[in-house]
């Protein structure tokens, strides 16, 4: 071991190696391009500690005298080339207009996920009454790498086509997809997750359980629920019944007056009074926090009705003013919803589909000619029946 290092002055350590090896680099003995030795070599050199010798190669690093490469070495950079800065990557995140809870927690999980890679995420609502052509417009003024989208419904394959038209640069769709697409996509394995819900009611006693897909029926998220249902409906003999599947019936404000009849609620209790299911499956966290609203108006109406008949002296029967059924659906949430017949929810991270998000995102922007990937994230089984949960990918 030789030591290069002058104790009896009152320098650094770190200091004085920092200047031999700058002045090594200066005379050409360590040439541009070459390796300079490595950590654990410089100790044994030096006598110090890797502690010294890390703080010394900051210092040169800071001089731009050299280059750290990860997992090769530490490597001398030319002096006379002008150090580049290093452009910011630019990621937009495009949402639906008007957020619910869902989205949002997508976004923060893609703003964490920025966050920790130093990027830049701006993010850009589609407009309601704007068309597609003028916002990609507005688009292609704003400078990014990449994009990753979360679209309702036709606006999903209107935005792909319109898209590629005003830039090159990668897509990566989340929570649903087209058929056929060429690039990145993270989704929920849906259609577990809807067999998982109809095959948990099925194993309670129901048997005429109801599907409610909400307004977005044609996505590939609700059409993998739908299979689903549909899958474990015939696996358990009992045929499939279109009717009990609740097209049209959609969202309204809600109102905290429980005994104001919403237009769904009136929609609601058609269809119950009409098809007579017994359980019910909400499509998402939207749908289940409507159908629960909606279940309580009409069952205080039910009693409203019950005590006029009463005060009328008129027969009552029980089947039809009381609304009694048990309900199920994907959602982000449910510690808030209070419906004593809730007995399954297939939990949706949103959180982590942002995240995986905008991993994809970095992977293909680093990586252009990589296979695309599709990604597909289970969902979390609660019961609330047996107080149980189980994670949908390893559920019996």
């Amino acid at each position: 071991m030789t030591t290069l290092i002058d104790e009896s002055i009152p320098i650094p350590k770190y200091y004085q190696v920092f200047q031999v090896l700058r002045e090594k680099i200066e005379i050409g003995e360590y040439p541009v391009s070459t390796r300079i030795p490595s950590e654990r070599s410089l100790v044994e050199i030096y006598g110090v500690s890797r502690i010294t010798i890390v703080k010394a190669l900051d210092l040169l690093e800071q001089e731009h005298l050299i280059e750290r490469r990860q997992g090769l070495g530490n490597y001398v950079t030319d002096p006379n080339q002008k150090r580049e800065e290093k452009k910011p990557i630019v990621i937009t995140f495009v949402v639906p207009h008007g957020l619910d809870q869902f989205p949002t927690k997508i976004i923060v999980g893609a703003a964490q996920a920025a966050t920790d890679n130093e990027l830049f995420l701006q993010i850009l609502p589609i407009p309601q009454n704007q068309s597609l052509s003028v916002f990609f417009h507005s688009l292609s003024l704003t400078p990014s790498d990449g994009t990753i989208l979360f679209a309702r419904r036709t606006e999903l394959a209107q935005f792909i086509e319109e898209y590629h038209r005003y830039s090159d640069s990668p897509v990566v769709l989340i929570d649903r997809y087209i058929e056929n697409f060429d690039g990145d996509y993270v989704v929920f394995d849906d259609e577990k997750a809807g067999y998982e819900l109809t095959r948990h009611l099925v194993s309670l006693g129901y048997h005429r359980i109801g599907f409610v897909p909400g307004q977005e029926v044609t996505t590939t998220s609700v059409i993998g629920r739908l299979n689903g249902y549909k899958k474990a409906l015939e696996q358990h003999g009992i045929p499939f019944n279109e009717d009990l599947v609740c097209v049209g019936y959609e969202t309204t404000q809600l109102s905290p007056d429980l005994n104001f009849q919403t237009q769904s609620a009136a929609r609601l209790a058609a269809f119950l009074q009409q098809e007579h299911p017994d359980a019910l499956i909400a499509v998402n966290s939207l749908m289940l926090d409507t159908i629960t609203h909606d279940l309580m108006v009409i069952k205080n109406q039910s009693l409203r009705d019950q005590l006029d008949a009463m005060h009328l002296s008129e027969t009552v029967n029980p089947k039809q003013t009381v609304c009694d059924v048990g309900l199920a659906g994907v959602c982000d949430h449910w510690q808030n919803i209070k419906y004593e017949k809730l007995h399954a929810i297939a939990f949706q991270d949103g959180y982590d589909l942002g995240v995986i998000a905008m991993r994809l995102m970095i992977d293909r922007i680093h990586n252009p000619r990589h296979t695309y990937q599709h990604i597909i994230l289970p969902m979390q089984m609660h019961t609330f029946s047996k107080q149980e949960s189980t994670p949908l990918d390893h559920a019996a």
